[in-house]
């Protein structure tokens, strides 16, 4: 039903805008902050969005109702650099220290971070994007040198295409 888009307003601070995916609403401003935001995230129900939010040298993690903003909620996580909801009940989260993390969740009654559990270790060069719906394959993205490209190239249902190798 949405799109959560990361657009910067004209002092150039990044905010979280909802797209509604039907009908003729414009798009909406989620909320507008001090902060950065970035990798925003929806979870599987759309009732929650998962984001970090930059202020300063600090870095958070950061889950809110969806798609109208409420309580906000700090998932606690050492230097986080995106998230990704797996389930309704868990988000997998990867750190600065190259360490992705599982973080089981409640939002029966608001949201409650359960016992992290630290999964394994990537060069730091890599970023953690998505999963495959058995977490038998994991898509990561390398920063590159990029300004000499002409074209963007994204990869839909990349899952489908493992299963031809």
């Amino acid at each position: 039903k949405w799109l959560v888009a990361i657009c910067a307003d004209t002092s150039g601070t990044f905010d979280l805008w909802r797209v509604p995916m039907k009908g003729p609403a414009a798009p909406q401003l989620y909320q507008h902050t001090p902060g950065e935001e970035t990798q925003a995230t929806l979870s599987p129900d759309g009732k929650w969005l998962a984001y970090i939010t930059v202020e300063g040298e600090a870095t958070a993690l950061y889950v809110q109702s969806f798609p109208n903003p409420g309580a906000k909620y700090q998932v606690t996580i050492p230097s986080p650099a995106g998230a990704v909801w797996k389930r309704k009940d868990e988000i997998f989260v990867g750190s600065t220290n190259g360490f992705v993390y599982s973080v089981p969740v409640s939002t029966a009654d608001g949201f409650r971070q359960l016992a992290t559990n630290r999964l394994w270790r990537v060069p730091q060069d890599l970023g953690f994007v998505d999963d495959s719906p058995t977490m038998n394959a994991f898509l990561y993205f390398r920063l590159r040198d990029v300004s000499s490209l002409s074209r963007m190239e994204v990869v839909l249902n990349w899952t489908q295409l493992l299963q031809s190798k």
